[in-house]
């Protein structure tokens, strides 16, 4: 007779909700990324001053804090941003590893 199927492991149903959170906060990024893209006005402001605001230089670069806070008063408040501090991860054959440092990234605020 086939095996009786296997109640599924208790750590999965509590990945479920978060992987829906996951995905849901990438599509509003992707969405406010774009609709940076698509608007001539705040274009090159604020892309510009976000490149300008994150780290570049792995393995410890912040970047600018002030710089990506400022993207909202130069844009009157038409984008809001966040600086997120980014753990550095490495993939091999034996799965993610973790790498010393960490690197700065402005984003805008829906990410």
């Amino acid at each position: 007779p086939p095996n009786p199927p296997r109640a599924m492991p208790r750590t999965w149903a509590l990945w479920f909700p978060s992987l829906a959170l996951l995905a849901q906060s990438l599509e509003q990024c992707d969405e406010a990324i774009r609709e940076l893209l698509e608007n001539p006005e705040l274009r090159p402001v604020a892309l510009d001053m976000m490149l300008v605001a994150s780290g570049k230089t792995p393995l410890y670069d912040a970047g600018k804090y002030q710089a990506c806070k400022s993207v909202e008063q130069q844009t009157r408040g038409q984008v809001k941003t966040k600086h997120f501090i980014v753990h550095l991860a490495s993939w091999g054959f034996a799965g993610p590893t973790q790498v010393e440092g960490e690197v700065g990234i402005c984003l805008p605020a829906a990410c």
